[in-house]
């Protein structure tokens, strides 16, 4: 029999070494596909869990460890995080079970002389519930900070940003929470007949926030499983992003350019828009993430609207200029918006990285412009809260292109509206 705690303690370890969760995740239900659905249920509440309260479980830790916790062993310091959330988060766990397995693994993996110490911090915890004292909402910054697990700086962007009361809202909001959120396919079939097949599978499922072609679900087992997916009958995507090509204004016969478009779920969406008789070409700079473009594009069946190639959206092409009805320009941003699915971000993205990705974004953006045909519309969007990749970047761009203007903008916020948070601004060439 697997061991779970010892697979989970690997994937944080992993994780902490600076590989993305998506990655550590996918990784995960390859390799250990043959674990029945409550096991590696049990491996992704803990993962997720323990990577999404870090810093509220290293306060809880500060209680009962005289060793601060940047000073100990890195698999010490995992084992001791994932032991306290089974004691604190995951009622169904018996005390005596999480110190004990604790207590096997430090062992098993090479630190038999700091067993004792992992066994009296764990137990002084289990008895000590009572003796954490967290900060109140009355303390906003302090509350996110801990209690949210939220870095301080990004604390203070929110609240900065959105008032104390949103950002509140922003750090507590857990998007998987809502459940799986598909975009259906709708040259293939439409929300009501997918819905009554998704009903059928046992999964429970209801209408979407904002849109009709939006779904939810929740009790997916294996996704790739489903006789629906499968045949191409939905794609997965946030609400949020399904703003992007819902207000592109995208029409039948339009030919569309996706600047940024791997994996491809904005592509698909805007196939189900321009029809049969439309166009619409996927860029991605990343080679490796064409093969998953291509798998999406025929499961769907839209190889006859869809065609895909690797490009810098950083290089300039005079050969698209002007050659596209609606042109999407999805950029790479700080992922400040999606933290509530991707825990990791919070950890990994820091004030520097947004610095250095404005630039970026204003380039790509600026190209994006000269694709779009006079009269044609341009949409740019990112995954984030923050202004400066948001409105700061399409207010340069108009200062700079004034033969553009915006018919439609939103700044969505996690947590606050139904679904991630999520830019989206739509420019209309004059």
């Amino acid at each position: 029999m697997a061991d779970l705690r010892q697979i989970s303690l690997n994937a944080l370890m992993e994780i902490d070494e600076g590989k993305d969760m998506g990655a550590v995740n996918t990784a995960l239900l390859t390799k250990y596909a043959y674990l029945d659905r409550s096991e590696r249920a049990f491996i992704g509440r803990l993962l997720k869990g323990t990577i999404e309260d870090r810093i509220k479980l290293d306060h809880i830790l500060s209680f009962f460890s005289k060793t601060p916790v940047k000073k100990m062993r890195p698999l010490i310091r995992n084992l001791l995080r994932m032991s306290v959330y089974q004691l604190y988060e995951m009622d169904s766990v018996p005390e005596s079970a999480a110190v004990n397995e604790a207590v096997k693994l430090a062992k098993k993996n090479g630190f038999k002389q700091l067993s004792g110490f992992v066994n009296g911090v764990l137990r002084s915890a289990a008895r000590g519930k009572g003796d954490v004292i967290f900060p109140g909402k009355e303390d906003p910054l302090s509350y996110i900070n801990i209690c949210c697990s939220l870095p301080l700086w990004m604390g203070e962007m929110f609240i900065k940003e959105y008032g104390a009361e949103n950002a509140i809202k922003m750090a507590e909001y857990r998007g998987t929470e809502k459940g799986l959120s598909l975009n259906v396919n709708t040259l293939r079939t439409d929300p009501d007949s997918l819905m009554a097949e998704l009903l059928k599978e046992g999964l429970t499922v209801e209408k979407g926030s904002f849109f009709d072609r939006e779904l939810r679900v929740k009790g997916v087992n294996r996704i790739k499983d489903m006789s629906s997916f499968e045949r191409g009958g939905f794609f997965i995507q946030d609400a949020s992003s399904m703003f992007v090509c819902e207000h592109a204004g995208i029409r039948g016969g339009d030919k569309v350019l996706d600047l940024c478009g791997a994996p491809g779920g904005k592509s698909i969406h805007a196939a189900t828009l321009c029809g049969n008789t439309g166009k619409v070409l996927c860029f991605d700079k990343d080679s490796q993430k064409m093969e998953r473009i291509k798998e999406n594009i025929e499961r769907m069946g839209m190889e006859h609207i869809i065609s895909y190639g690797v490009n810098d959206a950083l290089i300039k092409r005079d050969d698209l200029n002007s050659a596209f009805d609606v042109v999407l320009a999805d950029v790479p941003c700080s992922g400040l918006g999606v933290i509530g699915r991707k825990p990791d971000i919070k950890y990994n993205v820091t004030e520097n990285d947004i610095e250095e990705l404005v630039p970026i974004q204003k380039r790509i953006l600026q190209n994006a412009g000269a694709y779009v045909r006079p009269g044609g519309r341009l949409c740019y969007s990112t995954c984030t809260v923050a202004r400066e990749e948001n409105k700061g970047n399409t207010e340069a761009f108009l200062r700079d292109n004034d033969d553009f203007e915006i018919i439609y903008e939103k700044q969505l916020l996690q947590g606050v509206d139904d679904c991630d948070g999520f830019y989206i601004c739509v420019f209309r060439k004059k």
